[in-house]
């Protein structure tokens, strides 16, 4: 699977030089990025299908934006940090968009968050209405899954599916409130010191109480599984049992016994 800035013709040769192996995070064997050409604003990206170290491990999934940790890494200010991700299921490879607000576009079709798409060999995948420069020439060969139709005893075709297939926004979420990080803190510490013997019952209740208030003053609730999992109301408390008669045994022996 190649990715060819718009304008470039086929693609630069990797043998030219100037290509960079494994960008991003997680970085894959078997990807390759090249600096925009000239009169290019995005990057040529290569991912070679079938790699040794790949091949048998569940299908990569490619994110596309500014970040750092981004495997096609665009330069500038105005890009959001995530733009879309392009992985492979099956044999097919799609697009999905992250952002609601930065939809990315495959052909003239627009793709927000969750959005999905098959993407075909001459497809164009752009960041942003066409006719624009931020884009690319999808290039996919069916000749690529060659490695998932080899079988034997050592290789065995990729039958996985693509790796943390519903984290396409978890680059967008809002950041936590540092008062929910804290009491995730105190939590671990009130773990900690129950194993070491140190918590009493009381302590428990008393933080129970206190995670309570922090919830519900962000607006988390909970409702019990005795009144939600199992549909139906919760059991009363039992009546209190009667005093049982001691057995006729049990009688004659408290009556032969004294008192000292």
């Amino acid at each position: 699977m190649r990715l060819v800035p718009l304008g470039a013709g086929q693609g630069a040769d990797r043998g030219n030089g100037g290509w960079f192996e494994g960008p991003g995070y997680p970085s894959y064997d078997g990807s390759w990025i090249r600096a925009p050409p000239e009169g290019s604003a995005v990057p040529e990206f290569l991912f070679e299908e079938g790699h040794e170290k790949t091949k048998n491990e569940p299908h990569p999934v490619f994110v596309v934006g500014t970040d750092n940790d981004c495997h096609v890494r665009l330069l500038g200010d105005q890009i959001p940090a995530r733009v879309c991700r392009l992985f492979k299921e099956d044999r097919a490879w799609f697009v999905e968009g992250v952002l609601s607000r930065w939809p990315v576009y495959l052909g003239c079709r627009s793709l927000g968050a969750g959005d999905r798409a098959v993407v075909s060999n001459g497809n164009i995948v752009a960041l942003r209405p066409p006719p624009t420069p931020l884009g690319w020439l999808v290039r996919i060969s069916p000749e690529d899954n060659y490695y998932l139709d080899f079988m034997s005893h050592r290789d065995h075709p990729n039958r996985y599916p693509a790796r943390f297939p519903c984290r396409s926004s978890l680059g967008e979420t809002p950041p936590a409130p540092e008062e929910l990080k804290r009491l995730a803190w105190q939590t671990d510490q009130m773990r900690r010191r129950s194993e070491e013997d140190q918590v009493r019952v009381a302590d428990w209740s008393a933080f129970s109480q206190y995670v309570k208030r922090i919830y519900h003053k962000h607006g988390i609730t909970c409702t019990s599984w005795a009144e939600s999992g199992r549909k139906k109301p919760v059991d009363g408390k039992p009546p209190p049992v009667d005093p049982r008669p001691y057995p006729p045994w049990v009688v004659a022996v408290v009556a032969k016994e004294q008192q000292l």
